[in-house]
């Protein structure tokens, strides 16, 4: 029971035993171990399960509404899921564009974008990654001939416009 005993002298000579006591090792207990893993995991994915379930993967993109014309219009979805026209943008306006969510209506691809903390769709053609893309226009007729300056500060010519078809790259 006790490893060894230590003989102590004082200044006084009196002289004191002392015994030290072993140290018992403790045995781990291997299913104890082993319990205590498993409800541990068992936690751990149930957190994961129950805070990840409301989250959804949202790949959202930054894209630019482009068009032909001037204006791009947007629809809302309403109950029944038919799209209803809502109003018109600017085209190189930047929404974000949810990339794997579209609506297909009379042939046609709608992407669900968002914008000014609403969501709209728009008709899939009229996205475009590059603000410098928003014109989709390739041709246009100058009517008069035009001179295009450098600058509006001073009055460097750039170019010439004539009067004829000009294409857009």
């Amino acid at each position: 029971m006790y490893k060894y005993v230590i003989l102590i002298l004082r200044e006084n000579g009196v002289i004191k035993w002392v015994k030290k006591r072993r140290r018992k090792k403790r045995r781990v207990n291997p299913v104890k171990v082993g319990i205590t893993i498993g409800i541990s995991a068992i936690i751990v994915v149930l957190a994961v399960l129950l805070l990840g379930k409301g989250k959804d993967i949202i790949n959202k993109e930054a894209m630019y509404l482009a068009s032909s014309d001037k204006v791009v219009k947007l629809y809302i979805q309403d109950d029944d899921g038919n799209l209803k026209e809502d109003k018109d943008l600017v085209r190189g306006t930047k929404v974000s564009s949810y990339k794997d969510r579209s609506v297909t209506k009379d042939n046609k691809s709608y992407t669900k974008i968002d914008y000014d903390k609403s969501i709209y769709y728009v008709d899939s053609g009229s996205l475009v990654k590059d603000a410098k893309s928003a014109v989709l226009e390739k041709v246009k007729y100058v009517r008069t001939s035009v001179t295009v300056y450098q600058n509006s500060e001073d009055s460097k010519i750039e170019s010439f416009l004539l009067r004829r078809v000009i294409k857009l790259m």
